[in-house]
């Protein structure tokens, strides 16, 4: 019975059937051809974008922006085999080169920005290309996130002319659409630059008010008097003069009049806009870098505390990392799809951390010092981050002692060239035997083998080998490999009987 519950347990179930769709729910967009992009600036704005664009006049923004943009763009980046096959992962390498990784990483960043940043790959053939007749991109560049939407089923279309209304569908392999922070609800992603628009906004109000303050208050207010009986005419020309003099802060009044300026202390001070403008850009730097020390020196931006904040830059910019690895590794995807097929391993697009920076010149400081090289003290400080008191510096161990008696290393070398001689007993058959081959007969030889010793020594794995070995043997005419196998198998089966002392 209970097996038989187990058998009939799966019966009607179906996998791919989607229970809680927005076809089904009570959503308000359930049945609209396009979604909305919730964000709330561009709800606001009747979905504008050029909101977005009119902020980026800030000095403050654009460099926060450029600072977290920085880290990633300044990382080393490279291609990791992952399993793919070698002539595949040459051919990755090689298409990496043709069109720029740089502004493509940059372009790809501002997804975090807009909330999405969809990037075409143009496919082609490079001009004064040698080499294989493949596809490869010869660009990969950013398109406006406004061009787009997305459907109630939250597939991309693009908004043309002729289809604004739901736009069109994108074609395969034709647009990779990087996002930050997308959702169901939300496919447009999480736009940086709706948390920073107010701030901007605010700010530039702030400017403002605090120039006309300057002006009114940074410059020497005039008061003449005139005497009382002088002609309203005469009044104006003095007050004209007095404006003249200190470009609009001036007033005119009988010589016996009284005036009192009365202002609150507030009202007196530029300190009130400074404030709004330094609070703006405190909300601006911790909306796109997380904190404010990198950015804004003051008396509470201790150097201990400043190297917490910049690391929390660092932790943002490995997120944009993932970011921009996902896309290089869907356009490296694409490429092994159209190059050598969708069942082919594809290699990966890896960013260098400073772990792995740390083992390489480790290991090679390592090889230095055996051969003899001397690092100073500073040296190491500085390469890997040490302090002074955390290590010392000495001569390096001895070489461990070869196996046997450590009293007596000439006596294992003696006892190791008799162990030669018992145990290779056939060295001068074979010393022999290669004196009766011919320089032509040597040579032949040597050519033949040469390639694929040198094919073995750059393999880096016995897949990697076995399939040079298929390549060097197809360009082998099947005369001279039948020629050459049988003259090796001969000789070798004469060697041996030459050799045999029993």
């Amino acid at each position: 019975m209970v097996r038989k519950n187990v058998r009939t347990r799966g019966k009607g179930f179906q996998s791919n059937t989607e229970l809680y769709s927005r076809a089904r729910s009570v959503d308000a967009y359930a049945t609209a051809e396009v979604l909305p992009n919730p964000d709330p600036i561009l709800r606001q704005c009747n979905n504008v974008w050029t909101n977005y664009q009119e902020i980026l006049w800030d000095a403050h923004l654009t460099a926060v922006v450029a600072s977290r943009k920085s880290v990633t763009l300044s990382k080393d980046w490279f291609i990791e085999k992952n399993g793919a096959p070698a002539r595949v992962v040459k051919f990755i390498e090689t298409a990496f080169k043709i069109f720029d990784v740089r502004r493509a990483t940059e372009e790809i960043l501002d997804a975090r920005f807009w909330g999405m940043q969809p990037m075409e790959p143009r496919w082609g053939k490079p001009k004064n290309f040698e080499g294989e007749n493949k596809i490869f991109c010869i660009e990969f560049i950013g398109r406006p996130a406004w061009w787009f939407q997305f459907d109630r089923e939250n597939k991309l279309r693009f908004r043309t002319r002729e289809n604004i209304w739901p736009g069109e569908e994108i074609e395969p392999y034709s647009l990779i659409n990087p996002r930050s922070l997308a959702k169901y609800d939300n496919p447009y992603g999480e736009a940086l630059y709706s948390k920073v628009y107010w701030p901007v906004n605010f700010k530039k109000g702030g400017f403002k008010f605090w120039v006309e303050f300057a002006e009114k208050y940074g410059s020497p207010f005039a008061v003449g008097k005139p005497p009382r009986n002088a002609a309203d005419s005469e009044f104006d020309a003095f007050y004209d003069k007095l404006v003249e003099m200190v470009k609009g802060s001036a007033v005119a009044i009988p010589h016996d009049a009284d005036i009192e300026f009365i202002n609150t202390s507030a009202k007196n001070s530029s300190d009130i806009y400074k404030a709004l403008v330094t609070f703006a850009n405190e909300e601006i730097s911790k909306a796109i870098l997380g904190q404010t020390l990198t950015t804004e020196a003051g008396d509470k931006g201790a150097r201990a505390l400043g190297q917490v904040h910049d690391n929390v830059r660092h932790d943002l910019a490995e997120s944009d990392e993932i970011l921009c690895e996902g896309t290089f590794n869907t356009l490296i995807r694409w490429l092994v799809d159209l190059n050598f097929g969708q069942n082919v391993v594809a290699p990966t697009f890896k960013y260098e951390h400073e772990e792995d920076i740390k083992k390489d010149l480790a290991e090679r400081d390592k090889t230095l010092v055996d051969m003899g090289v001397k690092f100073t003290p500073k040296y190491y400080q500085e390469a890997y981050n040490l302090a002074e008191d955390d290590f010392e510096v000495g001569p390096p161990p001895a070489p461990a002692p070869a196996p046997g008696n450590p009293d007596n290393p000439e006596g294992d070398n003696a006892e190791f060239a008799e162990l030669l001689k018992s145990k290779f007993k056939d060295q001068n058959a074979v010393d022999n035997f290669i004196n009766l081959l011919t320089a032509e007969e040597l040579g032949e030889q040597a050519e033949f083998v040469k390639p694929i010793i040198q094919m073995i020594k750059n393999a880096d794995s016995f897949d990697e080998a076995n399939e040079g070995l298929l390549k060097l043997f197809a360009k082998v005419r099947p005369e001279a490999l039948e020629k050459n196998l049988g003259r090796a198998l001969f000789n070798t089966t004469n060697l041996g009987i030459g050799g045999t002392e029993d």
